[in-house]
This record gives structure tokens, sequence and C-alpha cells, in this order.
């Protein structure tokens, strides 16, 4: 009985010991599990306040790349700004400058226009003064004296004849240098090339005249006149022959449209002339 007991007390003491060990190891091993949530938490508050480092340093970042576009942006925006206010100065003063040529021009051109104007007028008044003294009357020898007055020696009428031909040079010039608008450099080559021109057209109307004055005063044969036919027809040849030689020499200094502005200037000339003569009753020497 003694030894039951005992047995019975080994056994319970036994159950006591293995009962108390599982609750040591469940004890310890909810304090591992604890301990590994508090790590778990812990990492993840570590990991939550990294990824919120970062953030904040990505915003920082965007924020000073902002700042830098922006600053960026500012620079350029300025830059144009300057580059539109340098276009508009200088549009401006090509504006201006423009205004300015086109006011020098136009003063130019005013101030040539007068120039050729009074040089018209006093070339048309030397024009009418002459001619009013010498309205003749009656004709004598194929020239015009007047009532009263002897015929002029040949030294006289040639005087007078240059006279009348610097008069119309003079008159020429300023008509011409309007109709053609020449330059100083065409003006200067122009003229040399004109004038010898119409130096060799002078004697070859003076030959022409004379032979139309001999014409109306002598009586011709037949023979005669065939023989002043034919000179008058070689004259006029000679005539278009040195037209058409100078044709090529005023196409060297003037351009297509230029020469033709002269040549329709040459007969407009001519009308012009002819309408001041007979606005003045003038009769003209042959």
């Amino acid at each position: 009985m003694k030894k039951t007991i005992i047995l019975f007390i080994a056994s319970a003491v036994a159950f006591s010991v293995a009962a108390e060990r599982p609750n040591e190891e469940n004890a310890k091993g909810k304090k591992d599990a604890n301990e590994w949530q508090g790590m778990v938490i812990a990492d993840s508050t570590i990991e939550r306040l990294w990824q919120q480092q970062i953030l904040e340093q990505g915003a920082i970042a965007r924020r000073q790349g902002m700042i830098a576009a922006d600053s960026t942006i500012e620079r350029l925006w300025q830059q144009q700004v300057l580059k539109q206010g340098a276009i508009a100065r200088r549009q401006g003063m090509i504006a201006a400058d423009s205004a300015t040529i086109e006011r020098w021009k136009q003063q130019v051109f005013e101030q040539g226009a007068i120039a050729r104007r009074q040089s018209m007028i006093a070339a048309d008044s030397a024009i009418i003064e002459r001619w009013k003294k010498q309205q003749l009357l009656a004709q004598n020898g194929g020239v015009f004296v007047r009532p009263g007055v002897a015929p002029v020696d040949s030294a006289v009428k040639q005087q007078r004849r240059k006279q009348r031909q610097e008069q119309m040079q003079a008159r020429k010039i300023a008509y011409f240098t309007a109709q053609l608008e020449l330059t100083p450099d065409e003006a200067e080559r122009f003229w040399p090339v004109y004038n010898e021109y119409w130096k060799k057209r002078d004697d070859l109307f003076s030959e022409r005249n004379k032979l139309i004055r001999k014409a109306k005063h002598d009586k011709m044969d037949d023979k005669k006149a065939s023989q002043t036919v034919q000179l008058l027809m070689d004259n006029l040849q000679n005539d278009v022959s040195l037209m058409r030689e100078y044709r090529e020499k005023f196409a060297g200094v003037l351009s297509p449209q230029k020469l033709l502005k002269y040549y329709v200037a040459e007969e407009s000339f001519k009308v012009e002339l002819l309408k001041v003569l007979r606005k003045h009753g003038n009769k003209v020497e042959n």
C-alpha cells in the first residue's frame, strides 16, 4: 500500500513536471514570436521611414529640377524678349532709315525738277525773246529780214544761227535730262556721244537745206533736177546710216529702256518746240 502511494506521488510529480515543461516551451515560443513580430514591425517602420525619406528626397530633387527649369524658361523668355526688342529696334531703325532715304530722294528729285524747270524756263525765254526779234516779213535769197532792213551778211547770220543753236542745245539738255532720268555716270558718257552725233547730223541737215533752197530758187532742167534728187536721196541715206551707227553707240551707254526713251524724247521735243513757237507766232528759218 505504501509502495502504491509512493508510485502515485511519483507519477503525479512526473506529470506535473511534464505539464509545466510544455508551458515553459509555449511561453518561450510566444516570447520568440513576440520578438520576431517586434523585429518585423521595426523593419517595417525602418522601411517606411526609408521610403518616406526617398520620397522627400525625390520631391526635393523634383522641386529643384522645377526651379532649374523655371530659371531656364525665365532666362530663355528674357533672351527672347531682348531679341524681339532688338529686332523691333532694328526694324524701327530700318524703317526710319527708309523714310529718311525716301525723303532725301524726294528732296533731290524736287530740287532736280526745280532746276530742270528753271533751265527750261530760261531756255524758253531766250528762244521766245530771240524769235520775237526775228519776226520776219519778207524773204530775200533764202534769208528772212525785217521790213526796210537790208539782208544781214553771212557773218551776222552765222553768229545768230550759232546763238540759236546754243539756246536750242540748252533747252534740249534740260528736256532730255528730265525725260531720260540720267544718272551722273550715264550723263557723263551720254552727252559726248550725243553731241558728236548731232554735229554730224547738223552737217547733213545743212547740206540738205542748201539743196532744198537751191531747188526752190534756181531754174533746173531735167538733168539738174535728177542730180539734185539723187543728192537729196544720198543725204537721207547717209542720215539713216548715221542713225544706225550711233544707235549702237547709244546702246553702249544707255539701257534698252532709256534708249527707247531717248528716241521718244527726240520726237516729243520737236513737238514741244513747235508748240512754243506757234504759241508766240514765230516762224522758223529754213
